[in-house]
């Protein structure tokens, strides 16, 4: 059933909403690396990946329920712990928003070269940005109902490969399911985690759901049972129907359909991909203009940030402020994985910070805690949160130790962030906006 309050969304869009931030290009085209480099039990990986991210779920919808309204996270925290901590955590949070969207764009335009050979990258990635930029200027319902649609096809796109390629399955393909040991598969379970990436989002725009505490669990949890199975059912046949040795290649989904012997369907399951990116794209665009609006209203971002416009109230500053500076930043590097590394430390960082401060939450805010609907009870209440901070602190070491380079430009990032916290921040908090926060937009 749809929503029934104007301007907000219900379980269904808020479901496809999730998927789509969650599904990006990745699960097209890392899963042949990952077979390439393990064996043909990659969907074995990608359970492990799921289990791992359980913590981020549950954590994720305790918070949205106990504090259903948009930026319920950056609400938490602020309820939470400092104004310094505060700020940080929106900051970084912005930070590896802002990073996702070149990713996004530049990912976009290297499926539409296979479309439009000789197609500039750069110029490609920009139109995208822009086009993404007038979607959001109708607000967040027009980004929903957007998402919902790409969503439809992305998961067709799945679903049809999966579907004609189990004919195609040759089980000597499968076997031996690790044929180069344990020590591989370890290391593919930190991309099939990345595979999951974006979960935790749904706080940022929980304002906007109808019944949220009713929805909002069951939108997270429908999420994660249909991108886990998504992603085994098409890593699996995948694997069965190609050598685990031949898929080391950019689009294994797309060659493999080629089996099909139907050029439509290896065009639908190639324009899957793409649209897989363009959903990620169309959610991390929510989450930065949402992010910017919140703390803007908060007064640690300049005010401007606040201006909204049209009937539903689009943050139109943050939204065009958002395209201008993914814009800049497709320019400033020729690989999209060095913004996939620096992003995915940030995101760590940020549900760490997240997971600890939320155990003070039944202490600071007990009225709201006995009031939601779902919510994590007894010992239970602090294991989570453990949890969040082992899984989530095993990643950044991880893709720390790969890239020891990220380093530096972190700390730059978290230094220019305290600076700006106490040259604008620390002066321009205080007036108590938290109604505007709350506020649909």
């Amino acid at each position: 059933m749809e929503n029934k309050e104007k301007g907000k969304i219900g379980l269904m869009t808020a479901t496809f909403m999730l998927i789509g931030t969650i599904i990006g290009a990745s699960s097209f085209v890392a899963s042949g690396y990952q077979a390439e480099a393990m064996g043909p039990a990659v969907w074995l990986v990608y359970i492990i990946g799921a289990l791992l991210t359980v913590p981020v779920c549950i954590q994720s919808a305790q918070i949205g329920c106990i504090l259903p309204v948009e930026g319920s996270s950056y609400v938490m925290v602020k309820k939470t712990s400092g104004k310094l901590s505060t700020f940080m955590y929106g900051w970084l949070y912005i930070i590896w928003t802002a990073i996702w969207l070149p990713y996004c764009a530049h990912t976009i335009a290297k499926y539409v070269r296979l479309y439009i050979p000789g197609a500039n990258v750069y110029v490609v990635a920009v139109i995208a940005l822009l086009l993404f930029g007038v979607i959001h200027s109708f607000g967040f319902e027009a980004a929903a109902r957007f998402q919902s649609l790409i969503v439809i096809i992305l998961m067709a796109a799945m679903l049809v490969f999966v579907i004609m390629g189990i004919p195609h399955v040759k089980l000597s393909n499968l076997t031996p399911m690790f044929p180069k040991g344990a020590g591989p598969v370890i290391g593919q379970i930190i991309p099939a985690y990345f595979g999951f990436v974006g979960i935790n989002t749904m706080t940022e725009w929980a304002g906007n759901v109808h019944k949220p505490q009713k929805n909002l669990p069951k939108a997270m949890f429908l999420c994660m049972v249909i991108v886990t199975l998504l992603y085994c059912g098409m890593t699996a046949v995948l694997c069965g129907m190609m050598p685990y040795t031949e898929l080391g290649i950019d689009t294994p989904v797309s060659i493999a359909s080629m089996q099909f012997g139907m050029p439509a369907v290896t065009a639908l399951v190639t324009l899957g991909a793409m649209f897989a990116t363009i959903s990620t794209l169309n959610g991390m665009y929510v989450c930065l203009t949402h992010e910017l609006h919140n703390m803007s209203c908060q007064g640690s971002m300049p005010a401007l940030f606040k201006k909204t416009a049209g009937k539903r109230n689009a943050p139109i500053v943050a939204v065009w402020f958002s395209v201008a500076v993914a814009i800049l930043l497709s320019f400033m590097s020729e690989s999209i994985m060095e913004y996939i590394d620096v992003a995915t430390a940030f995101v760590m960082v940020s549900l760490i910070h997240s997971a600890f401060v939320s155990v003070r939450l039944k202490k600071v805010l007990p009225k709201a805690y006995d009031e939601a609907a779902f919510k994590m009870k007894g010992i239970w209440y602090y294991i989570w949160p453990v949890l969040e901070i082992a899984s989530c602190g095993f990643i950044l070491v991880v893709t720390l130790a790969g890239s020891p380079k990220l380093l530096l430009p972190m700390i730059v990032i978290i230094g220019i962030g305290i600076v700006f916290y106490y040259v604008y921040a620390a002066k321009h908090e205080g007036a108590e906006t938290e109604g505007e926060m709350q506020k649909s937009i």
